[in-house]
């Protein structure tokens, strides 16, 4: 279980999904959490800038899984 301030932010089985994902550490502390999530959001986002900034910033539906545009 993740907790911040004695809230419950993730369930124990929720955690080990994301843990592995993330590549957390066992007990993750909730700023460890949120910075390792803000940086597989950040690169997922860098990925599709650089495929899109040559082209008008025109965002398809659907990446390829080949060239990554």
């Amino acid at each position: 279980m993740l907790k911040r301030n004695g809230s419950e932010i993730l369930r124990a089985e929720e955690v080990d999904h994301w843990r592995d994902i993330l590549k957390l550490s066992e007990n993750p502390t909730a700023l460890e959490f949120a910075k390792a999530a803000k940086s597989a959001g950040d690169a997922v986002m860098y990925r599709m800038w650089t495929h899109v900034k040559s082209d008008p910033y025109d965002l398809s539906e659907q990446m390829s899984r080949e060239t990554g545009k």
